[in-house]
């Protein structure tokens, strides 16, 4: 029988990394954003079945969004987040999670406080972000206090699917020793076979002048935007916000 990972995240703890390595991976079977042990629909899985000699052993899906809904949280000032209860959220997708995989084991990677908070800022600011750090941190205070809330996601999945098939790492282990860290979890998934990964970076670190660049920039067109409708302000911020995420340093 074949065996489902569902990697849940957390959000800024390698899962660009890992879903490269899931992609490449000879003995996994990964598909970025796609449902269903990796297949779209099922049209896709009798495509796939007719080209391949082995169906593998390993099937992952992995979002983040399973971690936590971040739905359209107060970003650039302009539209914000209706009230959203964010702990039903994570109690909902672990059950249904569950009800659709119940035998899948669960990896969840987590990052230390000290280091998230600023690169969860850094990608704000890269992605047309107006706030200071402290006003996006006031305005998502419970999206923020939910999410790093590590200790109840860890037992919520633990106590619905069982403790063994819970693996939870920590973010730094992979920046200190990647080889090892993927080690544990060919280990988790009975892979026997040393995969060499080459791991190909995709979301690179601004300097901190590019990013005070970004800020402001941003900060400037806000201003300049203020006069016009709400409408139009979102309109021309989001075309912005969408040509700034296009290519970095812009």
């Amino acid at each position: 029988m074949s065996q489902v990972l569902l990697h849940i995240g957390c959000p800024k703890a390698g899962s660009t990394f890992l879903q490269q390595w899931f992609e490449k991976h000879p003995e996994i079977y990964f598909q970025p954003k796609y449902m269903a042990e990796g297949f779209y629909h099922a049209w896709q899985l009798a495509d796939y079945i007719q080209h391949v000699e082995k169906v593998p052993e390993n099937f992952v899906l992995s979002c983040e969004d399973f971690m936590l809904w971040q739905g359209r949280p107060f970003w650039y000032g302009l539209t914000g987040t209706e009230p959203y209860d964010y702990r039903a959220f994570q109690n909902k997708i672990c059950e249904t999670l569950y009800n659709i995989f119940p035998t899948a084991k669960v990896l969840m990677i987590t990052r230390g406080y000290t280091t998230v908070f600023a690169s969860i800022y850094a990608q704000y600011i890269s992605m047309g972000g107006t706030l200071s750090c402290m006003e996006l941190m006031k305005k998502n205070e419970e999206m923020f206090t939910t999410f790093l809330d590590y200790s109840y996601t860890i037992n919520l999945y633990r106590k619905k699917f069982g403790k063994d098939n819970l693996v939870v790492l920590p973010y730094e282990l992979l920046n200190e020793s990647p080889e090892e860290f993927l080690s544990l979890i060919e280990a988790q998934l009975t892979i026997k076979s040393k995969f060499n990964f080459t791991f190909q970076k995709l979301n690179a670190s601004m300097t901190e002048a590019e990013l005070s660049a970004y800020y402001k920039t941003s900060r400037l067109l806000f201003s300049v935007l203020k006069p016009f409708s709400k409408s139009l302000q979102i309109k021309i911020y989001s075309a912005y916000c969408n040509a700034v995420r296009a290519q970095k340093p812009h």
